[in-house]
């Protein structure tokens, strides 16, 4: 942008007619005694230097972006001049001429300044692609790019030396859950200028050109960078169509995780992120890894829950399974209603079949999991949800009929009522026996109320199922600190 994408696009039509073409003379001097400059924009400290050259001759431009105004006519004019010139050098680099990157890093710096807005590309005439001097040696760019892990020195703390051991073993071994634990101890780390622009242009002229760049990429920092450089659209077209899986999974990452956590994607992302984990269904290993990064806390990744939903309605068998187990239980509000909201749209996706499938692997495991009840030094104090609650009255009502809900509602009740006639260790004890069937209770007790009606299958923490009269029970609620 120069202030704004509409004048932009102007002087980029005005700079495809004939006319005046300036060079970037200050620019071009410094570079010329520069022996590897696109190493040195690679750094921010060194760049400092080369873009200070630049604006001598149109530090105008970013003036004008900055004050938010338009440029004075005189000064648009000599944009497109500008700009002319690097249209130029785009269509007609050369490598012979050109050995050591001179002009090319003159023009990354160029598009630096007139790209504030990710528009630039866009923008420029098709015939650039033409070139395939240039696309080649961009190509080959894109492979020098990578990020060196360091310490803060001798004195840097034990822990983060071993953080950056463990991040570069789990990184050459493709441990991706290894990976992003990892990960998520690190600043970020931002792409330098001409890796910018290569991954720009790269994808700008065709996304084939950038996923042969980036098919040999085996670094996380360095893939989590590219995505980084894209817009969500762009990475996640570019994911679906390599097979790398360190870009895959950095452009997910980036896609679900940068700050601010996006709630939801548009619907055309939505479907690229469902065709990428379609293609991650087919490697059932990495597939589990993925679950348990994204899927241990769903209430973290708000805007994968949509596309996940679709994928397992019509993904393989083998992924449901995968799905139930990533999921930590741990009685949390916001990770039930996220699992939820994904199993809605499953709902109504997925074939009866597929349905009653999903609902199994999670009534198994709640049942299995009874509320931490094989774990004798967890205690339940009150009434608790599961993560799962959604599924197990999914089955409730479509795997079990009528007979076998109030079956299994009365075997509870009467678990509650012999409790007072088993011994225990302790009252907490026995307090933490009752309130874990009170809560096997609800999803099966919720079932027999909403089957066969519109209401939600979410059953409202404000909402309680007992299986007495509590008016007429004054002892058990009194004993069991029932509120």
């Amino acid at each position: 942008m120069v202030t704004g994408g509409d004048e932009l696009a102007e002087i980029i039509r005005e700079a495809e007619q004939l006319g005046e073409i300036v060079v970037p003379t200050e620019l071009i001097s410094h570079l010329s005694k520069i022996d590897d400059p696109i190493n040195v924009l690679q750094h921010d400290e060194q760049a400092h230097a080369l873009f200070a050259a630049f604006n001598k001759d149109f530090g105008f431009v970013q003036a004008a972006r900055f004050a938010r105004k338009p440029l004075q006519p005189s000064d648009r004019s000599r944009c497109a001049a500008l700009m002319r010139w690097m249209i130029q050098q785009l269509r007609h680099w050369r490598a012979v001429d050109d050995s050591r990157c001179r002009t090319l890093a003159a023009v990354f710096i160029a598009a630096q300044i007139f790209d504030a807005d990710n528009r630039l590309w866009t923008l420029l005439p098709n015939d650039i692609g033409d070139n395939h001097d240039l696309f080649e040696r961009l190509n080959g760019l894109l492979g020098t790019f990578g990020v060196i892990f360091t310490t803060h020195g001798a004195k840097a703390p034990i822990w983060e030396s071993d953080a950056v051991q463990e991040f570069q073993e789990a990184d050459a071994a493709g441990n991706w859950l290894a990976i992003i634990r990892a990960w998520q101890l690190f600043p970020p780390f931002f792409p330098g200028v001409p890796q910018t622009h290569a991954v720009r242009c790269l994808y700008r002229y065709g996304v084939q050109r950038l996923v042969e760049a980036v098919a040999g990429l085996r670094q996380t920092p360095a893939a989590m960078q590219v995505a980084g450089i894209l817009t969500v659209e762009q990475r996640l077209t570019l994911a679906v169509a390599s097979d790398n899986p360190y870009v895959q999974l950095a452009s997910v990452y980036r896609t679900l995780a940068d700050r601010p956590v996006p709630k939801s994607l548009s619907s055309g992302d939505q479907k690229l992120l469902m065709q990428l984990l379609l293609k991650v269904t087919n490697d059932i290993p990495r597939w589990l890894a993925w679950m348990h990064i994204f899927n241990a806390y769903p209430f973290h990744y708000p805007a994968l829950q949509a596309p996940l939903a679709e994928t397992l309605a019509i993904g393989p068998n083998s992924v449901l399974e995968a799905y139930v187990n990533s999921i930590l239980l741990v009685k949390m509000e916001p990770g039930r209603q996220s699992v939820a909201a994904c199993l809605r749209m499953f709902r109504l996706k997925a074939s009866p079949e597929r349905r009653a499938a999903l609902w199994t692997v999670a009534h198994d495991r709640w049942r299995a999991w009874a509320f931490t009840k094989a774990d004798l030094s967890q205690h339940l104090m009150a009434l608790a949800r599961a993560e799962l609650d959604y599924a197990v009255v999914g089955y409730a009502c479509e795997c079990m009929n009528e007979v076998e809900r109030t079956k299994a509602v009365t075997e509870i009740g009467l678990q509650m009522f012999a409790l007072e006639d088993e011994w225990h260790a302790s009252f907490t004890d026995m307090l933490t026996g009752w309130n874990r069937l009170l809560s096997q209770f609800q999803p099966y007790a919720h079932a027999i109320s909403v089957s066969g009606t519109m209401v939600d299958w979410l059953c409202e923490v404000e909402k309680t199922y007992r299986p007495f009269d509590q008016t007429q029970q004054p002892y058990l609620m009194m004993k069991y600190r029932v509120q």
